[in-house]
């Protein structure tokens, strides 16, 4: 049975859905659970009008969030949160590492 995980990272507008999925994918800790990876949500900020200041913790322009579910399987036993866990950190922190990227709070 999949274990699933959704994670929203901000990012860069430049960086592509390529890009993120490689990096997903690349990840050493999640390579043998990792099963798949799909994009599901993209959020950009609405442009700020003149004089306004975003909020605290808000979407710089510039920046964008994409939200991506993650699946995770074993093919000997069911996973259980200890070992998913791990390889959700590990996903984060690669995306950090290549990318730039951040966990959208």
């Amino acid at each position: 049975q999949a274990v699933e995980r959704d994670i929203a990272v901000v990012v860069a507008e430049a960086v592509t859905h390529d890009a993120l999925m490689q990096a997903i994918r690349s990840t050493a800790a999640a390579k043998g659970l990792l099963r798949d990876a799909v994009l599901f949500d993209i959020y950009r900020p609405q442009p700020l009008r003149d004089g306004a200041v975003a909020a605290a913790g808000a979407l710089a322009q510039g920046e964008k969030s994409m939200a991506v579910r993650l699946s995770f399987q074993s093919d000997s036993a069911t996973l259980t949160d200890e070992q998913v866990e791990p390889a959700v950190r590990a996903i984060v922190e690669q995306l950090g590492a290549k990318l730039g990227g951040r966990l959208r709070g």
